[in-house]
This record gives structure tokens, C-alpha cells and sequence, in this order.
């Protein structure tokens, strides 16, 4: 029987909130996981101080690159940026773990691809309690 003690009480919880389901044509025009076509400034999501991390996982059609770009920012101004690349063969299930550099309350999450493929994706947010 293996015993397991925590120095500082009880180890952190992850409560995960399922944020955007989308179905959409990524190209090499940018759209948002909500399909907004172009760069725009209305966030993808909102309200969003208490995640630490965002999960991406999906399926893609074809076998191009997907570019993942992510702006973060106050809702007035987008003030910083990160990226993820995701790579696999045509039909082939992804993942992708994006953790921003802080916490901001407003995200937009934009999605190029070099070819055109349907990407099927879902979008959670991480949000860590200490209890």
C-alpha cells in the first residue's frame, strides 16, 4: 500500500470549462475558431481571467500545417501574442496545450492553414484552484 502525505495541504484541482466548439474551412485568409473571416478585433472569448491554460484538440482534413495565433488583451487593446503550430497527416486527430504568458481577460483565437482543410475543434479552458 504506497502512502502519499502533501507538505501543504491538499494538491491544486483543475476545473476545465469546455469555451468553443467549431466546425470551420481554415485557409490562409485568418479566422477565428467562431469563423469570423479576417483580422478583427472582437475577442473569441471574454471574461476569461481565471484560465491558466487552453486546451486545442480537434481533426483536421488535409495534411497542411495549422497555425494556431493567439492575442490576448484588456477588451480595448490586444497587448501581447503567442502561437502554436500544429502538424499530421490528412484526417488526423491534434492537440495543443497554450498557456499565455498572464492573465488576461480577453482572448482571439485565430486559425491559418497553408492549404484548405475543414477543421473540426474543440476549445476548453483550464482554470487552477488551490483548495
Amino acid at each position: 500500500m504506497a502512502r502519499v502525505c502533501w507538505q501543504l495541504g491538499a494538491p491544486p484541482k483543475r476545473r476545465v470549462e469546455p469555451l468553443v466548439y467549431s466546425v470551420l474551412e481554415a485557409s490562409s485568409l485568418p479566422r477565428d475558431l467562431l469563423g469570423i473571416e479576417g483580422v478583427d478585433t472582437s475577442p473569441t472569448i471574454v471574461r476569461a481571467e481565471g484560465f491558466r491554460s487552453f486546451l486545442w484538440m480537434g481533426w483536421k482534413s488535409g495534411s497542411a500545417d495549422l497555425l494556431l495565433f493567439t492575442v490576448c488583451g484588456n477588451g480595448q487593446a490586444w497587448l501581447e501574442a503567442f502561437s502554436t503550430t500544429v502538424s499530421g497527416s490528412a484526417g488526423g486527430w491534434f492537440r495543443a496545450e497554450l498557456k499565455p504568458p498572464r492573465l488576461f481577460p480577453a482572448y482571439r483565437f485565430i486559425v491559418v492553414s497553408s492549404g484548405v482543410q475543414v477543421v473540426r475543434s474543440k476549445l476548453i479552458g483550464l482554470m487552477q484552484e488551490v483548495f
